[in-house]
């Protein structure tokens, strides 16, 4: 019997997948769940040299948009006998495509020997082996956030688009994860939107280019310390943006302000500078989309 919502796909890339049929989108496409979650996730934050630093201090990490756990289980695998204690906090408000995953864990592959933790994860909300914990939070992410104890080191950030899922995509939603933050942490996400990078730039993050995946030329990373972004967004990205027909984050309320705000951001000031042609483009633009007044 075929589900509802969701069903068994192969992406133009031969891996397997699932896509929502209401939403029309295909989780991971076109790598498939396990190669992105490596690549994008893994591979990139340099989780393997986080666990043989501080062995003493807890390392967090945040799954934020759970899904069918593939990020999740690809974490597990990677910290599986960690000398360093590991704390993975998941978000998800909605886990019928958990269960689903679930129930075709013999078709998704990725999740066959991990049934019984997941199976776990579902019915308790929390899973402990060893020098791992694995808790989920289940219902609204900007609710949730609020009564998370353990500040992140790590976060995975990977919620249905902003075409579909806007509240995620807000600068108010950032700025909540921001304040989550340990002094020093990082952020990785598919997205390459310029709109959403000026989101989590006005969140109080510093802003980068993050690594290929799928049909992306890149991703985006972000982090409390400038310093920790190996492509860092940069004057030419500000030129571009001053240029944008999407430049407002979702829900920007007042356009100048956020206008002044990334061009006189760190990031930019120092050590790029900004050229007046940058500001001109940028208040010229908006004046004729009838942003400022």
């Amino acid at each position: 019997m075929s589900h509802p919502l969701f069903e068994i796909v192969t992406t133009t890339a031969g891996a397997v997948s699932i896509r929502n049929k209401k939403l029309n989108e295909i989780m991971h496409n076109p790598v498939g769940p396990m190669r992105e979650a490596n690549e994008l996730y893994i591979e990139q934050s340099n989780l393997k040299w986080h666990l043989t630093q501080d062995l003493t201090t807890e390392l967090v990490i945040y799954d934020v948009g759970l899904g069918a756990a593939a990020n999740a289980i690809a974490t597990l695998q990677a910290v599986k006998n960690s000398q360093r204690p590991v704390r993975l906090v998941s978000f998800e408000i909605d886990l019928e495509l958990l269960r689903f995953a679930l129930e075709h864990s013999t078709q998704l592959g990725y999740l066959s020997g991990y049934e019984d933790i997941v199976k776990t994860i579902l019915a308790d909300r929390y899973y402990e082996h060893e020098n791992i914990k694995w808790q989920l939070h289940h219902g609204d992410f900007l609710d949730c956030i609020e009564d998370v104890n353990h500040k992140c080191h790590l976060i995975y950030y990977d919620p249905y688009s902003p075409k579909v899922n806007e509240a995620m995509w807000t600068t108010e939603c950032f700025t909540k994860l921001r304040a989550k933050c340990q002094p020093r942490a990082m952020f990785y996400n598919y997205s390459q939107a310029t709109a959403i990078r000026a989101a989590l730039l006005e969140a109080g993050f510093y802003v980068g280019f993050g690594k290929a995946t799928g049909l992306k030329n890149h991703t985006t990373q972000a982090a409390t310390m400038l310093k920790d972004l190996k492509s860092p967004l940069d004057q030419r990205w500000l030129e571009r943006w001053t240029r944008s027909d999407s430049q407002l984050p979702i829900g920007c309320q007042d356009a100048s302000r956020l206008k002044n705000f990334i061009l006189n951001h760190e990031q930019f000031t120092w050590p790029f500078n900004l050229g007046a042609s940058a500001q001109n483009n940028w208040a010229n633009r908006s004046l004729s989309r009838g942003l400022l007044k």
